[in-house]
């Protein structure tokens, strides 16, 4: 049974609980975090609709609440909903980070437009300096957090993925690993081609990495290895020089205008 979608809020479940192949109705209870919010922050009733959705598959399903009590919250799945949004290509970004809530946004918004990785790496440009293990970790569950809200509102199939890095060179290797994409920088550099031209000449299907540096562009041997090693593609945005969240979008956004024509 497939339902295409509902009026519901979706919310994504801690652990894989969703399977197409199961059997429905499918009843589960949910753990105290999911139940506290389903109860307190988003205060639904008993009887109500919404969306699950397991954020390693991007399964989802049609759910109604059973029960809700201080001890815990019980749904039952009623049917599957279905994929069938247009097929895009594959947007990751990897943002160089920012002071203050800049890499909030940057998560935020990239979820909501629908970029299935976001990472960010520690620039020697970078104003905020991370220095420890322990740093980059809490970083990370932070913008995890942040970047999960954003693609319960957008509803999107799952959560991107989202990685803090102490190096450019970290970055790129762990976003290629077991993946082939295309690689493309954007650049202050006179004379090169817009992104949109670019992309739009591609003749390809390979996701698109959409590295963003910090404002001023990456530092002068980060550059050197995006050219020479990563064999990434010098792009531009435009003439003006971008802050970093706002290039960032504009750098989606171009790429999305020029798939649609």
């Amino acid at each position: 049974m497939a339902a295409r979608y509902s009026s519901g809020p979706r919310i994504f479940l801690s652990d894989a609980r969703l399977l197409f192949s199961d059997p429905l109705p499918k009843r589960i209870e949910l753990t105290d975090n999911e139940s506290h919010y389903l109860r307190d922050v988003l205060r639904l009733k008993s009887g109500e609709v919404l969306e699950v959705g397991d954020p390693a598959t991007g399964v989802i399903g049609l759910a109604t609440i059973e029960s809700l009590t201080a001890a815990g919250v019980t749904i039952t799945i009623t049917a599957w909903i279905a994929d069938d949004a247009p097929k895009q290509r594959e947007l990751f970004i990897l943002c160089a980070l920012c002071k203050g809530d800049k890499n909030d946004q940057i998560c935020d918004w990239s979820t909501e437009l629908g970029c299935r990785a976001i990472h960010f790496w520690q620039s020697p440009r970078s104003v905020i300096r991370l220095k420890s293990a322990e740093d980059f970790k809490q970083r990370e569950s932070r913008l995890s957090k942040i970047a999960v809200a954003a693609a319960q509102q957008s509803r999107q199939r799952k959560p991107p993925e989202v990685r803090v890095h102490s190096s450019l060179e970290i970055a790129i290797t762990e976003l290629k690993r077991d993946r082939d994409v295309d690689l493309y920088f954007c650049s202050l550099e006179p004379g090169i081609k817009l992104l949109s031209d670019v992309i739009r000449s591609a003749d390809d299907n390979k996701p698109a990495l959409l590295i963003v540096g910090p404002e001023g562009d990456p530092a002068p041997e980060e550059i050197s290895f995006l050219r020479e090693h990563a064999c990434a593609t010098p792009v531009s945005l435009g003439p003006s020089i971008l802050r970093s969240e706002l290039a960032v979008v504009s750098a989606i956004a171009a790429v999305r205008a020029a798939l649609a024509t």
